[in-house]
């Protein structure tokens, strides 16, 4: 997939995401001035998920052949995992879910602890064990996309399978 040939519209929580989101895209080859949000995004206080969730039905009316790739962030509640992948669920090649559990946090603290055990944890809220000013997404971007190369043995359950996902859409553009 080359992916500067296309567009990204971000949906997604607040702007952490969405940077972290752009970073990630423009390491992989993507112009950044063609990776927008959908919508503008909130500065993470409120209700992100609700943002989301209200939203996306929007994003689905766009047409598969379009030359833009629509991203979806959210967390996910643990309890609600299953049931947030099966109503997120979309068969368009142009829709790329990304459903960390818990919080996006949890996968930032396993990009930082990534020989740690504990690391893969999900059900812990890891936002408190991360410092606010210390959160750089852009790192984050990158220390991800050297993952995709050769990724570890033990990941977080939700990363695997979001890199798994990533994996299988780049092989089909």
């Amino acid at each position: 997939m080359s992916f500067d040939r296309y567009q990204y519209k971000v949906l997604c929580e607040d702007k952490r995401h969405f940077h972290f989101v752009a970073a990630f895209l423009k390491i992989k080859g993507a112009n950044l001035h063609k990776i927008m949000p959908f919508k503008d995004v909130s500065d993470g206080r409120g209700a992100g998920t609700k943002f989301v969730d209200s939203l996306f039905d929007e994003v689905k009316q766009f047409s598969p052949t379009s030359r833009t790739v629509f991203i979806v962030v959210r967390d996910v509640d643990m309890a609600d995992y299953q049931a947030v992948k099966s109503k997120f669920a979309n068969e368009s090649n142009n829709i790329f879910l990304v459903l960390p559990k818990r919080n996006i946090e949890s996968w930032f603290y396993f990009l930082d602890h990534i020989d740690k055990p504990e690391a893969l944890d999900e059900t812990i809220d890891r936002k408190q064990q991360l410092s606010h000013k210390d959160i750089k997404p852009t790192t984050y971007a990158k220390v991800l996309c050297q993952l995709l190369d050769n990724p570890p043995a033990n990941l977080p359950a939700s990363l695997a399978e979001n890199i798994n996902q990533l994996q299988k859409r780049v092989a089909l553009k």
